[in-house]
């Protein structure tokens, strides 16, 4: 799959030159100077990386992150500036740049940072993924029994997961699924987020 990125830089030098850099890097680029321009492109098709410079025509690199922060968690950000200060280069990270550049941009920088920033993107959708396919492996639903003790077993477990127990001794032979049990309650209960340690 191509990888698209958009940059939002109003002096056609560095827009020209980081474009065909990346265009180097086979990654497909799309050009605005403004920012809310790029807001709307950035709205309509979320491209995977963004370079956005800090000073704009009509509004700042800043603005531009606030607007796009709660739909761009998967976009690889770049916040670039000749002008910034540290105090703008915090704000910039906190608003969800991965990265910052000082102008002038140095390319080896750039490739270094974006194959860096590509890898760890990569890993947090793999772990996301992983996560996911854990929590549909211990639905309540997806386990289907004919036994009666086991029906009763899982009606048990729906009334007790949604409570604050402290704790719930589990016994039996092994190989009869205790594990499994554990791992279905904790998924189900107010401590979902917080780590399953099986001990045995």
């Amino acid at each position: 799959m191509t990888l698209r990125a958009l940059i939002i830089e109003d002096e056609k030098l560095v827009a020209w030159s980081l474009s065909e850099h990346l265009k180097n890097m086979q990654i497909e680029t799309v050009i605005t100077e403004f920012g809310r321009n790029g807001v709307k492109k950035i709205k309509l098709d979320p491209p995977d990386i963004l370079f956005v410079d800090f000073r704009l025509p009509d509004v700042t690199g800043l603005e531009v992150l606030k607007e796009i922060k709660s739909f761009a968690s998967n976009m690889v950000i770049f916040f670039m500036t000749a002008y910034g200060t540290e105090e703008v280069s915090i704000e910039a990270l906190k608003l969800g740049a991965y990265e910052y550049l000082n102008k002038p941009i140095n390319f080896d920088e750039v490739t270094l940072m974006l194959e860096r920033a590509l890898k760890q993107k990569e890993l947090i959708q793999k772990i996301s993924l992983i996560e996911k396919e854990e929590k549909k492996r211990y639905q309540l639903g997806s386990y289907i029994s004919q036994s009666r003790s086991m029906i009763q077993i899982m009606d048990t477990v729906k009334k007790i997961v949604g409570t604050e127990m402290g704790t719930i001794l589990l016994e039996g032979e092994t190989g009869t699924g205790k594990d499994t049990l554990a791992r279905i309650i904790h998924e189900h209960s107010p401590r979902k987020d917080k780590p399953f340690i099986a001990i045995n």
